[in-house]
């Protein structure tokens, strides 16, 4: 158990600080946009009514709804922070460190189950990543509540955006099951897949499901309610990805034990030879 601990451990000190910086931008950076973005809807809310030279009103008061503030260039921030992390879950272990190779290396574990820790940690730090970026959704609306007009806040107001919004209803799919099930096939396609990278990599071998389940993510994330193209694709990716990383892994594995065997019995023939 001690190994296993030590395992994780270390893909903890090899990532956790750079995740954390990630995240800490990424709030950063929404809620300087979300603040922005909602100042300028407050300001053009306080524009007084003007009127034309027939008495009518030719400036009609509007003011931005919750899911409207959740924007493509806050989406895009997201999807940034996103990227960065996959790629910081993808060098543990990998030959750009190579201390951290060795390490496992003199841990004496069997690299499959060192795969394993490593998928395990990837999708709990996948996890901790959406969770982070929920968290924050839901402050941001709570805080455009406190200051929007009384005419567009309601009780029902943050329930409502996380259904009609595409990016918040994304991120939490509410009661929509496909958009659970399907985002679950994801996340352990991407936690897979970041773990088989730097496996195969070790074996001078390149592995690409960790990017197509990437792109695939990024790609296919922000969708519409009721659109299922969005589900489908999370879902086929899913299903492509994780059987082929199973079967390389064992294939591969098989393949790498019939060369020790034919090194072995090379070995024995050549001393018998000797011997004779």
């Amino acid at each position: 158990m001690k190994k296993y601990l030590s395992v994780f451990a270390l893909y903890v000190r090899c990532s956790i600080c750079k995740v954390t910086g990630i995240l800490l931008l990424l709030w950063a950076g929404q809620t300087l946009y979300f603040r922005e973005k909602l100042s300028d809807a407050l300001t053009y809310y306080a524009l007084p009514v003007t009127e034309n030279e027939y008495g009518m009103a030719s400036m009609t008061r509007s003011f931005t709804r919750l899911e409207d503030m959740f924007t493509a260039p806050f989406a895009a921030m997201a999807a940034a922070a996103f990227l960065l992390t996959v790629v910081v879950l993808c060098l543990p272990g990998t030959s750009r460190q190579a201390k951290t190779g060795y390490t496992l290396a003199r841990l004496g574990i069997p690299e499959r189950e060192t795969f394993v820790c490593q998928a395990v940690y990837n999708g709990a730090v996948l996890l901790i990543f959406w969770a982070a970026e929920a968290v924050l959704c839901y402050l941001l609306c709570r805080y455009y509540g406190m200051l929007a007009p009384e005419d567009y806040v309601s009780s029902q107001t943050i329930l409502l955006a996380f259904y009609r919004g595409d990016f918040l209803h994304s991120l939490l799919p509410m009661a929509d099951i496909s958009g659970w099930a399907s985002s679950l096939c994801m996340l352990l396609s991407l936690a897979l897949s970041t773990a088989a990278f730097p496996y195969f990599q070790r074996r001078r071998k390149f592995f690409s499901d960790a990017l197509v389940s990437t792109l695939v993510t990024v790609a296919f994330f922000v969708r519409g309610v009721g659109e299922g193209y969005g589900d489908a694709m999370y879902i086929f990716t899913a299903l492509i990805v994780i059987p082929h990383i199973l079967y390389q892994l064992y294939a591969f594995d098989d393949e790498e034990n019939d060369v020790r065997e034919q090194e072995t019995v090379g070995a024995e023939n050549c001393a018998g030879g000797n011997r004779t």
